[in-house]
């Protein structure tokens, strides 16, 4: 899965305008990798990064969808499958609470 995410990176080609807004790969790209060096890291990003990652790879989406080809038609596809697997990721991942360690153990007599 993970080579087939690192694929839609390689294989799009598309160009964008040179404000960084205008490259959603780069979004994507950040996220891919982290997915693939660093679980941990990749369980952590924040919500506020999972927006913008959805953004990006919506507007790469759009940019592939003007055009007709079986390439840009499967490259949809994996980048449904990435919003897909990373949704699943973030949405199941457990909630962290607080645990109250100030109580002592009993002491034995």
């Amino acid at each position: 899965m993970k080579k087939l995410l690192a694929s839609i990176i390689v294989l799009l080609g598309i160009s964008f305008q040179s404000n960084a807004a205008e490259h959603p790969w780069l979004e994507v790209k950040h996220v891919i990798h982290t997915y693939q060096v660093d679980s941990g890291k990749f369980l952590q990003i924040s919500k506020e990064e999972q927006t913008e990652f959805y953004s990006a790879a919506n507007l790469m989406k759009k940019g592939l969808s003007k055009h007709t080809d079986f390439i840009s038609k499967a490259r949809v596809k994996e980048i449904d499958a990435a919003i897909n697997v990373f949704r699943f990721i973030w949405e199941s991942k457990p909630e962290f609470t607080e645990i109250d360690l100030s109580i002592k153990a009993p002491e034995l007599i």
